[in-house]
């Protein structure tokens, strides 16, 4: 089962993180922030998203100061590009 769900989220992840990062350049130059949010937290969870191309990796259900520090993030690097 656990090899299971790993081929079908590497499967789904990977390409879509390589999609967000092909047209993730916005026409002002800034880059998209990337976030994974599924129901797998553990580290090897964590490696494998962030591996796949993804910013940030949040559990469900989400933590909202979790999920806040992310958009903040987001918002630093839109600012700092400026």
């Amino acid at each position: 089962m656990e090899q299971a769900r790993q081929a079908l989220e590497e499967k789904a992840a990977a390409p879509l993180a390589a999609r967000g990062r092909t047209f993730g350049v916005l026409a002002d130059g800034d880059r998209l922030v990337l976030a994974a949010v599924n129901g797998y937290g553990q580290a090897a969870d964590r490696r494998r998203t962030l591996e796949a191309g993804f910013d940030q990796h949040l559990v469900k259900p989400v933590d909202p100061q979790h999920l806040n520090d992310v958009l903040a993030l987001a918002t630093r690097r839109s600012t700092s590009t400026a």
